[in-house]
């Protein structure tokens, strides 16, 4: 329910090893297709978008992150952005995972797609997701 805004970026790690930043920043996976919001779990209602997506100025260099899509929740403010929802009459709850008692909107989820690294030895990897909040 707290959103910090930033954004965030996916990295694999060889399992068994001790797991450290640096290790994680040397496989960093690059997004592909469009960001999509889901609701209801995996068969639920989605809906797809163009990410914002940066490759400049990452950590490491040419990796690329990605704006976190859902605003903050804070009408009439001037703070935020507008969302990526289907519809106009959705941007208060609905795209922003506010609960405000509406259980409904607590399931949404952000699905992202990333490619796997050509010649990626066969083995065990640990998925690491960092988050840079605002």
């Amino acid at each position: 329910m707290a959103n910090h805004g930033g954004g965030y970026q996916y990295r694999l790690a060889p399992a068994g090893v001790r797991l450290t930043e640096e290790l994680f920043q040397r496989m960093p996976l690059a997004f592909v297709g469009q960001q999509q919001f889901r609701w209801g779990g995996r068969n639920g209602t989605i809906h797809s978008f163009d990410g914002d997506y940066v490759s400049s100025g990452t950590s490491p260099p040419n990796s690329t992150w990605v704006k976190n899509p859902i605003p903050r929740n804070e009408p009439g403010t001037g703070k935020g952005f507008a969302p990526h929802c289907p519809h106009p009459t959705d941007t208060l709850l609905g795209c922003q995972g506010m609960t405000n008692g509406n259980t409904a909107n607590a399931r949404l989820e952000i699905v992202d797609q990333v490619l796997v690294p050509e010649g990626l030895l066969p083995g065990r990897y640990v998925l690491g997701w960092r988050w840079d909040c605002e």
